[in-house]
């Protein structure tokens, strides 16, 4: 093995898969009432996200437990499988940020405002290292996983029928960026194992594509609300 091929996952320790489980779970219940929240009111229409959700979900799961039981060194995925991974990471948070705010790009609260102009730029920068920096590319993937958890932070006073509860709960909503944040825990524990690589990578662009797609929905044509 060597620098393109395998990496040392002594940087990463104990750290990585504790913060992949940390974003996946709060993913996981913030996804799982989102979609139970859509249903309620638009029944049909959420089966579709429903079983991305499931998906994504599952084998980002999957590859987190076997990133806790990895060994000394991991087998890198081929450079276009890193690619699609690595850099789905900052077009979710993208996606996330245009199907809540538009071409703007004008959050609604100061934390948004940072998240959307100063994390989502940073996780762009890092996914762009990460193709280029062989010997750092454990460290980069745990920045990218800590800068992924800053979305958690409730950020959005949208009051729509995904961030109601979490305003009355929190005062702010942290729901805008789930699907995000799923993404990047996808992204980051496939990168890590090298296991489901194109399964990963399918799903996480699928995400991508249903928040681009809710973008042009909600905001050119008005839909589903």
């Amino acid at each position: 093995m060597n620098d393109e091929t395998a990496y040392s996952a002594t940087g990463m320790h104990w750290a990585l898969p504790v913060m992949l489980l940390t974003g996946l779970m709060a993913a996981t219940v913030l996804l799982a009432a989102a979609t139970y929240d859509f249903a309620v009111q638009f029944r049909w229409l959420a089966i579709g996200p429903a079983a991305l959700f499931a998906a994504i979900l599952s084998v980002a799961i999957r590859n987190t437990l076997a990133v806790a039981r990895s060994g000394a060194s991991v087998t890198l995925p081929k450079p276009s499988q890193r690619a699609l991974l690595v850099f789905a990471i900052p077009a979710g948070f993208l996606a996330s940020s245009l199907g809540c705010m538009g071409m703007e790009l004008a959050g609604c609260t100061p934390t948004c405002n940072a998240l959307t102009r100063g994390a989502i730029p940073l996780t762009l920068v890092a996914a762009i290292a990460y193709m280029f920096a062989p010997r750092g590319r454990g460290w980069l993937l745990l920045l990218l996983s800590g800068v992924s958890l800053l979305f958690l932070i409730p950020n959005c006073r949208c009051d729509n029928v995904i961030n109601h509860r979490w305003i009355n709960l929190l005062g702010l909503s942290p729901a805008c960026f789930s699907l995000g944040v799923t993404i990047a825990m996808t992204s980051v524990a496939a990168l890590s194992t090298g296991r489901r690589v194109w399964f990963s990578a399918g799903l996480a662009w699928a995400a991508v594509g249903a928040c681009f797609s809710f973008f042009i929905a909600h905001h050119m044509f008005h839909f589903p609300w």
